[in-house]
């Protein structure tokens, strides 16, 4: 049993459910609010408690890795390193693997600490999904239209993605938006696709 200060938001959202579901029994759902005004006091109001919360819970359970049925990407907006992968399942494998391989923990090495409150922590590092800020979006997408003359168009129906000043890598792209390849400033290939578009990368000599 955890401590009041140890409980989460879904802990709560959990204990709410249970106690539900122990009440009214799971073998009568969907429940409807006569059956919560049965079984608590009239109290019809929780019924769309209950089901707001099994509706959190639900969807943080197919949002976690290696989740039974995880949620689909509809559309890539930005894809970033990633390449080919079709749910969040598959974007947080990913990113655990290019985590992996930039040896993150031979950088800040093995950290555990005991707390205040009597309890000893360790150090994580993962991918973690979080619902976007419009701004950020906006934001995004604005640097995007500041790319150095468009893309690139080939004949496979993908692109070559023009660099920009913020963001000078140049990234190749298939016709489903899946990053195929990267090249970097300062790599021997990168300026054959510098070239397509005029462009020097800060820095660069003239």
């Amino acid at each position: 049993m955890k401590n009041l200060e140890e409980l989460t938001a879904e802990d709560v959202l959990r204990e709410l459910v249970a106690d539900v579901e122990a009440v009214l029994g799971t073998q009568y759902m969907p429940y409807t609010e006569r059956d919560f005004a049965k079984a608590f006091n009239g109290r019809t109001d929780l019924h769309d408690t209950y089901y707001n919360a099994k509706h959190v819970l639900d969807k943080r359970q197919r949002m976690g890795h290696g989740a039974k049925n995880p949620l689909k990407i509809k559309r890539w907006i930005k894809s970033g390193e990633l390449t080919g992968a079709e749910d969040v399942s598959d974007v947080l494998e990913q990113v655990g693997n290019i985590l992996d391989h930039g040896c993150v923990w031979d950088n800040i090495g093995d950290v555990i600490f005991e707390a205040a409150d009597g309890v000893t922590y360790v150090v994580t590092i993962e991918g973690m999904i979080s619902q976007a800020d419009p701004d950020y979006v906006k934001e995004i997408l604005a640097q995007d239209a500041e790319r150095i003359s468009g893309d690139f168009d080939l004949s496979d129906g993908g692109v070559i993605e023009g660099p920009s000043r913020e963001d000078p890598a140049i990234r190749r792209r298939d016709k489903d938006g899946n990053v195929q390849e990267v090249r970097y400033p300062g790599e021997v290939n990168y300026q054959e696709w510098a070239d397509l578009f005029g462009f020097s990368p800060p820095g660069a000599t003239p």
